[in-house]
């Protein structure tokens, strides 16, 4: 698993173009819904080892956004449940580049494989060589959001929110 922040900074990166706020909001959310599920399961005493890991699977994730999106008010699900899961997806390939000792980092598949996926490219202590990145990724996205602020978009110009 990566990091929270990485996982945050992922969310904003790939929402960059979700133009509606609330829409972009819920993405964020999706982008953590994996771990808010997964991680108290796997803190229950007496569970198997894999009793978290439809939390990070492709179907498991599709039931647990069908489910949240009933949160949201009626006029909004369609766009919750495709929020959720367009984030969900986005943590699940954060979890996907990292190696987990050649288990796989994620079972993709489950409950119809077993089979952990992993690409490989860090490790999780590795998750303290991207703070200084995500923390100048955010910098850099809080100065754009100042600018966009300060110097709005002129009438009739739908370029920009």
């Amino acid at each position: 698993m990566a990091d929270l922040l990485t996982h945050y900074v992922s969310g904003r990166i790939a929402g960059l173009g979700i133009r509606d706020r609330a829409t972009a909001i819920v993405f964020t959310l999706g982008v953590f819904l994996p771990d808010l599920i997964g991680k108290p399961i796997s803190l229950i005493p007496g569970l198997p080892d894999l009793a978290q890991a439809p939390a990070h699977s492709l179907l498991g994730l599709l039931c647990a956004c069908g489910a949240a999106c009933h949160l949201f008010a009626p006029d909004f699900r369609r766009r919750a449940f495709v929020a959720l899961y367009a984030g969900s997806l986005v943590h699940i390939l954060g979890d996907l580049l990292k190696t987990y000792l050649g288990r796989g980092a994620v079972m993709l598949l489950h409950p119809f494989s077993l089979k952990g996926f992993e690409v490989g490219l860090y490790r999780s202590e590795d998750v303290f060589y991207l703070l200084p990145a995500d923390l100048g990724i955010l910098a850099i996205l809080w100065i754009l959001g100042l600018r966009r602020a300060r110097h709005p978009a002129p009438a009739g110009d739908m370029s920009r929110p």
